[in-house]
C-alpha cells in the first residue's frame, strides 16, 4: 500500500525511522521539531521540517517521535490540527499504551509502534529488528505497512504488560552498553588501547547476540562460570577486591548464569556457588 508519513520530533528514533521509511518507498511529508539544530539536520536530509505546527496535515500516518512524557501534550496539540480523513496517529513508546493519544479519539485511528532496537543515531539500521505494533485495525494496517517499508519484523502480538516489556528491553539495551563500557575499561587497564578494546568487545557482543538468536539464552552461555572453572572465577573476584561496585555486578551476573544451568563440572559449579554466597 502507498503510505505518506509526517513525523513529530526529529530525534534519533524519529529521524532513523523516517529516513529509512523514505528509503523504503514511504512518502515523507515533513517533520516538526522544537529544536533548530534538529530542523537543520532534517533539512540537510531533504526533509521539509519546521518549528511551527501546521494548521492542516495531508498525511496518512502521523508518528509522535517524542519522549514518553511529551506524548499526551503532542496529542493535544495535534487535536487542533486538521488531519486527513481516516488518518492514523501513532506513538513510538515501548512503555505506554494508547491512553496518551486520547485527545485524538474519534478524529484519527490510533496506534503505537515500538522498534525493539538500540537507536544511537539516525544512521542506526532498523531493518531486521523486531517491533511491537498495537492499535485499532486501521492503525495496525498502516503501521504494519510502515514496518515492512523499514524492514522491521512485527511481534506476533502486542505485549499485555507494557511496563514489563519495556523493562526487558531497557535492561538489555542499557545493560549491554553499560557492561561493554565497563569491560572496555577493564581491557584498557590490561594494556589494550581503549578504542581497539571497544571494537573487539563489540564483535564479542555480536557473537553472543547471534548465539541467543540461534540457540536461546541458556544455551548461549559460555565462560568460566558455566564451565565450573572455580579457579578462574576466584582470580576474577580477587582482582575486583578494590572495586566493590564492579565486584557486586560480577557476582550478580555470575549468580544469574549459575541459575540458568549448564553442563559444566558440577563440583566446580558448587565451589563457585559457595564463593558467590560469601559476603
Amino acid at each position: 500500500m502507498s503510505l505518506s508519513l509526517y513525523v513529530v520530533g526529529w530525534g534519533r528514533m524519529g529521524s532513523a525511522l523516517a529516513l529509512q521509511a523514505r528509503a523504503g518507498g514511504v512518502r515523507l511529508v515533513g517533520a516538526l521539531s522544537r529544536h533548530q539544530s534538529s530542523i537543520a539536520r532534517a533539512r540537510r536530509a531533504g526533509v521539509a521540517a519546521s518549528k511551527v505546527q501546521p494548521r492542516s496535515l495531508a498525511a496518512d500516518l502521523v508518528v509522535l517521535a517524542v519522549p514518553d512524557g511529551a506524548i499526551a501534550a503532542a496529542a493535544r496539540a495535534l487535536a487542533r490540527v486538521s488531519l486527513s480523513p481516516g488518518a492514523t496517529v501513532a506513538h513510538l513508546s515501548g512503555a505506554l499504551d494508547l491512553a496518551p493519544l486520547a485527545p485524538l479519539q474519534g478524529r484519527a485511528s490510533l496506534g503505537s509502534l515500538h522498534p525493539l532496537c538500540s537507536v544511537a543515531s539516525s544512521e542506526t539500521p532498523l531493518a531486521g529488528a523486531s517491533c511491537a505494533v498495537d492499535g485499532d485495525r486501521a492503525a495496525r494496517r498502516r503501521l504494519l505497512a510502515l514496518a515492512r517499508a523499514v524492514g522491521l519484523r512485527p511481534l506476533s502480538r502486542p505485549p499485555r504488560d507494557r511496563t514489563r516489556y519495556h523493562l526487558a528491553a531497557s535492561l538489555l539495551a542499557s545493560g549491554a552498553a553499560t557492561l561493554a563500557d565497563l569491560a572496555a575499561e577493564i581491557a584498557a587497564s590490561a594494556g589494550l588501547p581503549r578504542r581497539e578494546a571497544e571494537r573487539a568487545l563489540a564483535t564479542l557482543l555480536a557473537s553472543v547476540a547471534g548465539n541467543v538468536s540461534r540457540l536461546g539464552a541458556a544455551r548461549a552461555l559460555t565462560g568460566p562460570v558455566v564451565r565450573g572453572d572455580a579457579a578462574t572465577v576466584a582470580r576474577h573476584l580477587a582482582l575486583l577486591d578494590r572495586e566493590p561496585d564492579t565486584r557486586a555486578l560480577y557476582r550478580a551476573v555470575a549468580r544469574a548464569a549459575l541459575a540458568l544451568g549448564g553442563d559444566g563440572d558440577p563440583r566446580g559449579r558448587k565451589a563457585i556457588s559457595r564463593m558467590l554466597s560469601r559476603p
